[in-house]
């Protein structure tokens, strides 16, 4: 048997466990209740986290539609302005071949012209080169007429596509913004998220050391309280000298609460 020394030991020894037990339970409940709050935001966070980058996804659509609607227009503005400058040299030789004519027709005068029709063998002849003559300078009118039109044309094409140019590089500037305000917004939730995240794992750390200093607290309190007999077998009938009975443990781990 026991010396009353001893018996006294193992009393505050257990006095001091069962104490240091409600402790840890109380810590154990406060840790849980954290975890679940911390999951609570964890969730929230995470929601937010999505929003945020389906949010930047869609923008960063949209500008990659715009700079690739951008770039056909301004290939479309390079075609028309080389369009332009084929017309306007097309208009340029029409307009020099005139005035050439024209020089001519002032140098030799009137009598240059008259004399191509006079030189006719026959009047049927005469008439043909007169309505030859009256048909090159209707073609020369008619022609700078047409290629004055076609620039007329192409320049107003020039100018819309360069305002639709100007429009897409404004709305690429302004996507372009959105988009980097986008970012910046899921990077902060991305932030929050982390720091969250390191604060769960340092609170299931805890968690987890609050268990199993437990499970060690109800292993030692039941070798005390269930010491073993002469024959080496425990005895689980209970200690008369502390209140409260304890099951006998079955095989498997100990669980506590």
């Amino acid at each position: 048997g026991s010396s009353p020394s001893q018996a006294q030991s193992s009393s505050s020894k257990v006095k001091s466990l069962q104490a240091k037990k409600k402790t840890n339970k109380a810590a154990i409940k406060d840790i849980e209740s954290q975890l679940r709050e911390t999951k609570q935001q964890q969730r929230s966070a995470s929601a937010r986290l999505y929003a945020a980058q389906r949010k930047l996804s869609s923008a960063e659509d949209d500008l990659a539609a715009t700079r690739a609607k951008l770039r056909a227009a301004k290939d479309r503005l390079e075609a028309s302005r080389e369009e332009l400058a084929r017309v306007e040299a097309e208009l340029k030789k029409a307009i020099d071949l005139f005035w050439d004519r024209m020089a001519i027709f002032y140098k030799q005068g009137s009598l240059g012209y008259v004399e191509v029709a006079l030189g006719a063998a026959d009047f049927e002849q005469f008439v043909d080169r007169g309505i030859l003559l009256k048909k090159i300078a209707e073609h020369d009118l008619e022609l700078r007429a047409q290629i004055e039109l076609e620039r007329a044309r192409r320049e107003a094409l020039v100018a819309t596509v360069t305002a639709n140019v100007t429009e897409l590089e404004g709305l690429r500037q302004s996507e372009a913004d959105r988009a980097a305000e986008l970012r910046s917004v899921r990077d902060e939730h991305q932030s929050a998220l982390d720091t969250i995240l390191a604060q769960r794992a340092e609170q299931d750390g805890i968690y987890t050391e609050l268990r199993e200093t437990q499970r060690e607290i109800s292993r030692t309190l039941s070798r005390l309280l269930n010491p073993p007999s002469a024959n080496g077998v425990r005895s689980y009938g209970g200690n008369p000298n502390f209140a409260g009975g304890f099951a006998r443990p079955v095989n498997g781990r100990v669980t506590s609460t």
